[in-house]
């Protein structure tokens, strides 16, 4: 934070998310298993897992937030207070039921405790999971990253458009020429 001073905005790192950190922790398949016969420990090691979240942001929020003016993170979004981008990427392996049922709760909680949140939709498979994510009242924007070697976000039309229906922003990554279709 001393030596940024001045000359760019510090940044709070990446340091999980919902479900990543889990399956880091348990390893996958083990995880996938879990969400299968054990689903109310993975949902109560999730809920622990944010509030140590909660409490290691407020730590590293702490020693950006003069220097930055509020906080940005990995995903290079700056906000006026506390923002991150929620993910999990753990979450393309599983059913969109399963995903609101076990992951949704702790992802509304993180939302909740931020003052602006993007979603890191990652991958095509991910997308179904995007009506649930719309649902979520205070999450702002979703970033819809179909993944390597898949089309432009804007062979998605149909995802995007729910997104804006719903009320959220987007982040694309786009090549330039798509720019004016976009």
């Amino acid at each position: 934070m001393q030596e940024s001073a001045g000359r760019c905005i510090p940044s709070i790192g990446a340091f999980g998310g919902c479900g990543d950190t889990l399956a880091a922790l348990r390893g996958t398949d083990r995880l996938l298993l879990d969400v299968l016969d054990r689903p109310q420990e993975v949902v109560a090691c999730e809920e622990y897992l944010m509030q140590m979240w909660c409490e290691v942001y407020d730590t590293f929020y702490g020693i950006v937030r003069a220097g930055a003016e509020g906080s940005c993170c990995w995903f290079g979004a700056w906000s006026p207070g506390k923002t991150y981008a929620g993910q999990n990427d753990f979450s393309y392996m599983i059913s969109p039921r399963m995903f609101r049922d076990i992951f949704l709760p702790v992802i509304e909680r993180q939302t909740s405790f931020l003052d602006h949140t993007v979603y890191h939709v990652d991958g095509v498979a991910a997308f179904a999971h995007v009506p649930a994510l719309c649902e979520l009242p205070r999450l702002q924007a979703l970033q819809i990253l179909p993944g390597e070697g898949k089309p432009s976000p804007l062979h998605y039309m149909e995802t995007l458009k729910y997104v804006q229906k719903a009320g959220k922003c987007l982040h694309l990554t786009l090549a330039s020429e798509e720019v004016e279709p976009a």
